[in-house]
């Protein structure tokens, strides 16, 4: 079975995300005006590493990361529905808190439809 081309579209919309949340470890505190610890920015790009190589294995078929991906799609609609505190501290922040949650529930609808179900659960020989 054949790649669908939902699965590079969806892994192309997940990394344009992690790129913005990576922006958004690096920014300064919108109301301190202070710049993060190092430990802090650590651990950001830690999160940010993990979550790249979970999108590579989801590009690549695995369903426990599809599994993982629609867990951080059902997170990231529960944080955007509080977007409008982080609006109000930072417009970037907020509208990628937007973008986070519009994109979790696209990935909820589609990564539960028949065929990218199927298409995840098929044998690993053909992966």
């Amino acid at each position: 079975m054949q790649k669908p081309v939902g699965i590079t579209v969806t892994a192309t919309l997940i990394c344009i995300s992690l790129v913005t949340n990576t922006v958004l470890v690096f920014a300064k505190s919108p109301i301190t005006g202070k710049a993060k610890s190092t430990s802090d920015l650590l651990i950001g790009l830690a999160i940010q590493a993990l979550t790249a190589v979970i999108v590579w294995f989801y590009y690549r078929g695995q369903n426990w990361a599809r599994w993982l991906v629609i867990l951080q799609a059902a997170v990231s609609i529960v944080t955007g529905l509080s977007s409008s505190k982080e609006w109000q501290r930072s417009h970037f922040g907020g509208a990628v808190y937007i973008y986070d949650a519009l994109l979790g529930v696209f990935l909820l609808v589609y990564l539960n439809t028949m065929q990218i179900r199927s298409w995840f659960n098929r044998p690993t020989i053909e992966k």
